[in-house]
């Protein structure tokens, strides 16, 4: 199930980065039509725009979900539970904060984001199916379902079940 669904919110990423950089080529128009400094400053400008916009919205719905998210999730695996790092708001923050990053052009991967949105995910299903009830309650158990959903944010970028999973 985490799986499905963080492949579902890697697509709806690369999807959504894909239509902000067409968009942010469109502003800018072709600069082998002879437009000269203005496509630079579009450019430029659009850029900016977004990176600012990923820090803002990170910053005002969830400050915890700065950053890739891998060091929250070893300390989390480690026995040191932080909600907020688990919280509904973390993954929207997240999720944004990653579409806007990577259509401003920014060199970050979503390896780590996928990582700690797989691992929301597995915390939000635990604690909302009465399915995954007795997985909630067992500490080891959690863990063990958080772990798990750590590979499954790998194998998600990578598109590689077998190297999630080692």
């Amino acid at each position: 199930l985490v799986g499905l669904c963080i492949a579902a919110v890697t697509a709806a990423t690369d999807g959504a980065k894909r239509e902000l950089r067409k968009l942010r080529l469109v502003m800018a128009g072709n600069p082998s039509d002879g437009e000269g400094p203005g496509y630079w400053v579009a450019y430029v400008l659009f850029s900016l725009t977004c990176a600012c916009a990923a820090c803002a919205v990170t910053h005002a719905t969830c400050p915890e979900a700065a950053g890739s998210g891998v060091p929250e999730m070893k300390t989390i695996l480690g026995g040191v539970v932080k909600p907020s790092l688990l919280s509904v708001r973390a993954l929207v923050a997240k999720e944004v904060g990653l579409v806007l990053a990577l259509a401003a052009g920014l060199s970050i991967g979503g390896e780590g984001p996928n990582v700690h949105m797989a691992c929301i995910i597995a915390d939000l299903w635990m604690r909302h199916a009465a399915a995954f009830h007795a997985v909630r309650v067992n500490d080891q158990r959690r863990l063990d379902a958080l772990g798990a959903a750590c590979a499954a944010g790998v194998a998600a970028s990578f598109g590689t079940p077998f190297g999630g999973v080692v």
